[in-house]
Order: C-alpha cells, then structure tokens, then sequence
C-alpha cells in the first residue's frame, strides 16, 4: 500500500444540488476547512476513487474541483474568521497525522459505496 499524503480538495459547483452531494462525499471522506474547502490525507488509489466519485457527482462543464497536494511543511496565514477553533492551525507535518486521528480512518482505503458520504474507508489494518 503506498504512503498516504495530505491534500487540498476545493470545489465551485454550480447546481445546489450537485454542489450537495459533492459536499456529502467530502464530509465523508475528509476534514471542511471552509465551506467548499477540504483536507484529507489519502493513498494514491483513495484519492482516485474519491475524485472518481466525485466526477460522477458533477458537470465538467459548469463545476470546478481542484485537489492540490500539501508540502509536508507549510504555513498558513488566516484573514477573517476561521471555522477552526481559536489557537488551532492545520498546517504543517502533523496534518495528515491529525485528519487520520480526526477522522478515525487510519491510512484511507476506499473499499464500498455508503448511503451517506456515498462512500466509505476502510481502516488501515497496519
């Protein structure tokens, strides 16, 4: 199994209900950091099941989905207000290490299809 990496998943979808169940399938599989920004930590082969599934779920002339690989180190400068609580900044080496605690996941695996997210991990057996 390949080493699960951090990633930046943001949409701009342009029917309410698509935009719905794209956000579903994130909130699934992933930690909102905004309202159409998520962060996850996947394996190569969950994040191409996610963003197969995401495909189904828009139209790719009307929708925007952009997933953007995080650097192990990074900083993060926050103007306005922030979803996060006060203090708490999801940056850096221990992201990854907290979405898989956070999600209680481990190393994410797609494995079958759930009514709720449409999708549904397996937990790393490691």
């Amino acid at each position: 199994m390949s080493e699960a990496k951090t990633y930046i998943i943001a949409y701009d979808v342009a029917d309410a209900r698509r935009l719905v169940r794209v956000h579903q399938l994130l909130k699934g599989v992933a930690l909102a950091v905004q309202y159409s920004v998520f962060a996850g930590s996947f394996t190569a082969r969950a994040l191409e099941r996610v963003l197969e599934e995401v495909s189904e779920r828009i139209d790719g002339e009307e929708d925007d989905v952009r997933v953007y690989p995080a650097p192990e180190r990074c900083e993060a400068l926050v103007v306005g207000g922030s979803r996060q609580p006060r203090g708490v900044l999801l940056a850096g080496e221990d992201l990854g290490v907290f979405l898989r605690q956070e999600l209680g996941r481990g190393t994410a695996e797609i494995s079958r299809l759930n009514s709720d997210s449409g999708i549904e991990l397996e937990r790393d057996r490691r």
